[in-house]
């Protein structure tokens, strides 16, 4: 082996590791998140809809459907920073298809992952709903006259179509969340 074959494959196992390093932190921070989301949405959907008087506006209530959409798209995006790693993995640094990313494309579609994806996106998303429902439901019944005519026309419109907006967007980044994570290499 040449010096410069040697400093290649000296650079291609420090990459290796460095990619490693970060897929491991990434998978630290996802598990916090899946943790956050199946414990802390059902706490969030509690705390939101006992507390505020009747008749008045509930700012916890109206937040709570943006902050568990939040956290459905920070999970997103630590699975991306996974997926880049992997990819750069296969495509650049392993060379023979028994490596591990390769062993592990060759099962795509014949191993099932366990069903934590699949539990935590409908929690998340489960609760984000209802929580936006409960939040319409406490616009709609507003005491009119203890509010501003500006500041209830700003919540009786611009916070639906805010949880619309949301809405779309969480589906677009699912699905080409979904598409990326899935498509072959």
């Amino acid at each position: 082996m040449s010096e410069t074959e040697g400093q290649t494959s000296d650079l291609r196992q420090r990459y290796f590791e460095t990619l490693r390093e970060e897929i491991h932190d990434a998978k630290g921070r996802l598990n916090f998140l899946i943790v956050l989301g199946l414990v802390g949405a059902p706490i969030l959907a509690y705390f939101a809809t006992t507390t505020g008087a009747p008749g008045q506006l509930n700012v916890l209530l109206l937040i709570s459907p943006l902050l568990l959409m939040l956290l459905l798209v920070h999970y997103f995006g630590e699975q991306v920073t996974i997926m880049r790693c992997g990819r750069y993995i296969f495509q650049r640094l392993e060379k023979s298809d028994e490596d591990w990313e390769h062993w592990i494309d060759s099962l795509r579609g014949k191993v099932s992952e366990p069903p934590v994806f699949p539990l935590f996106l409908i929690v998340t998303l489960g609760f984000s709903l209802l929580m936006g429902m409960f939040a319409l439901e406490n616009l709609q019944n507003l005491d009119q006259v203890a509010m501003s005519d500006l500041k209830y026309k700003v919540c009786a419109i611009a916070v639906p179509t805010i949880y619309a907006v949301s809405l779309v967007w969480i589906l677009v980044v699912l699905v080409r969340f979904w598409h990326g994570a899935f498509k072959a290499t």
